[in-house]
């Protein structure tokens, strides 16, 4: 039986999320500045109700990057620290693949651009096909920054950018679509059950990492 643990704690939104099998639960908060306060307690109820212990687990699975600097090695730390207790591996996973993976769902769409705020008048972008049956997400473009005007995205009217970078640069994005590709500027964030399926096909193909060599995914060097 696969039981994975997934944490996510990259943006605003703070996440963890418990897969077994195939069955997901997972607890999610807009919680600015309290991931340290909330993510343990989180992991505890969702191992809780299902009556599950940490060395039960399969893997430790988290959201490396790209996002805040104190964000990304929150969740590292702690999937680092529960792994390493309880000698189990760990998956690290693009935040920006789990935030395609929930703008596909949400707006039914396979071709999905990711942005997220990077401060500095920068995005954190990439381009994924998504499986919305599977949630899974391919990279058409890999995980990278940009100014948000010059955002290489595809012309395909089954596209949609999503993201907090849309919200805050709407304009300068809008400037480099095509006309048939759907922008949101809804708040939308990477969660930690959007990574799971992920993975657990990582697990099953044995590209899980030892846990000393958890790292964050850095795309600008933190300051």
């Amino acid at each position: 039986m696969t039981k994975i643990l997934a944490i996510e704690t990259a943006t605003e939104a703070c996440s963890a999320a418990l897969l077994i099998n195939d069955e997901i639960q997972e607890c999610f908060e807009i919680a600015p500045r309290r991931h340290t306060d909330l993510i343990l307690p989180m992991v505890a109820e969702l191992l809780a109700d299902a009556e599950l212990s940490v060395q039960n687990l399969s893997a430790v699975a988290f959201g490396a990057g790209p996002g805040s600097f104190t964000g990304v090695r929150v969740a590292t730390s702690i999937a680092q620290g529960i792994a390493m207790a309880h000698d189990l591996p760990v998956v690290p996973l693009s935040c920006l693949a789990m935030l395609a993976i929930g703008g596909a769902e949400k707006h039914n769409c396979s071709t999905t651009v990711p942005v997220m705020d990077a401060r500095r008048q920068e995005v954190y972008f990439a381009v994924y096909q998504v499986n919305i049956k599977t949630k899974v997400a391919k990279i058409l473009e890999p995980d990278a920054i940009s100014t948000p005007g010059n955002l290489p995205l595809p012309n395909d009217s089954n596209c949609v950018v999503i993201g907090t970078g849309v919200k805050a640069y709407r304009e300068q994005i809008l400037s480099t679509c095509a006309n048939n590709i759907r922008v949101h500027d809804n708040p939308l964030y990477p969660s930690a059950s959007n990574g799971l399926r992920q993975a657990r096909d990582a697990l099953w193909a044995g590209a899980c990492i030892a846990p000393e060599f958890a790292k964050p995914i850095y795309l600008r060097h933190p300051v």
